[in-house]
């Protein structure tokens, strides 16, 4: 099936209609072959970056996450938290505590990325589109992003949120090449209103729904690892703050069960969490390799090259 691209909404796929049949004919090795090639090509990137960031007095994230809810509806065989395989208490961040986040890295003039999703779907949580109109009134400098699977959304929501994201990636989890029915509505919605949408763009890949990905921490489903260490670098603790829903500031958004805590942003102000002694222990740690942290020493996960290699070559953009 063919989508016509726009300025606003853009239909996609990794290798295109070949690259999804690839995948859902050999997922196990697309996933590792990918991962391998992953590796070898930006494992210098990451170490230049590491090194950059070590030599810092102070560090701002590059990115952060902010999960107002640990909840997903989706199926994925790839993630520990989908609805069958999730082992989490149920939270919802309060609003006063989101407000708390979004004022903080408003008197620090934020410009860096905000990630209004983490482990979850966002619009399981009723009130995230206000959220999003919060951040994108008080944060006007940020890039402000939310990923979701799209099951949730209707046309009544995409106007409310329209031009206030700078990107809503929406992933469409299917066994075939072609838009689920809510996400066909977004896709139709976005393209007839493009006036109110703005820069804002809509980005819609195509996935291939049971394929292999990396071992999420070594706690994927489909592809478990308790075994096999890994010794490249990885960039989340350098980068990333991942706040959980009741404040808890954990390692990165492979810590599937929450069990990290360098700080509580109920008590503390996020940038001191980022820049304290626990989380610069972890970097000190991992700075030759993952191996050199338990929590780490499982994990394939590579983070998407994109705009981290971007802002390593040339600085945020």
């Amino acid at each position: 099936m063919y989508y016509e691209n726009t300025q606003n909404v853009a239909v996609y796929s990794f290798m295109g209609r070949f690259g999804f049949y690839l995948r859902k004919t050999f997922p196990a090795l697309c996933g590792k072959a990918y991962l391998a090639y992953q590796r070898v090509s930006m494992n210098r990137y990451y170490k230049k970056a590491i090194a950059n960031i070590m030599r810092c007095e102070f560090i701002v994230p590059f990115q952060i996450f902010i999960e107002t809810i640990n909840r997903c509806n989706g199926m994925c065989p790839f993630c520990p938290c989908n609805k069958y395989e999730d082992k989490r208490q149920l939270k919802k961040m309060s609003e006063e505590l989101f407000i708390k986040i979004i004022d903080e890295l408003a008197r620090n003039d934020y410009c860096g990325i905000l990630m209004l999703s983490g482990n979850c779907e966002p619009f399981l949580d009723d009130r995230i589109t206000r959220f999003i109109n919060i951040a994108y009134e008080r944060l006007p400098k940020a890039q402000k992003l939310l990923y979701t699977n799209g099951s949730l959304l209707t046309k009544e929501k995409m106007a409310e949120i329209a031009g206030k994201l700078d990107i809503l990636h929406i992933n469409n989890y299917s066994k075939e090449y072609k838009l689920i029915a809510p996400i066909q509505e977004v896709y139709n919605y976005v393209k007839t209103h493009a006036a109110s949408f703005g820069d804002m763009r809509v980005k819609i890949e195509l996935r291939y729904a049971n394929e292999v990905l990396s071992n999420k921490g070594g706690t994927a489903p489909n592809n478990k690892n308790y075994r096999k260490v890994y010794k490249h670098a990885c960039l989340h603790p350098y980068m990333d703050a991942f706040i959980f829903p009741d404040g808890v500031v954990g390692l990165c958004c492979n810590d599937n069960s929450e069990v990290t805590n360098f700080g509580d942003v109920n008590d503390e102000n996020l940038y001191d969490i980022f820049n304290g002694k626990k989380l610069q222990a972890v970097r000190v740690a991992i700075k030759d390799g993952r191996n050199g942290y338990n929590f780490c020493k499982y994990c394939d996960f590579m983070s998407i090259p994109g705009r981290r290699k971007r802002w390593i070559e040339t600085g945020r953009d």
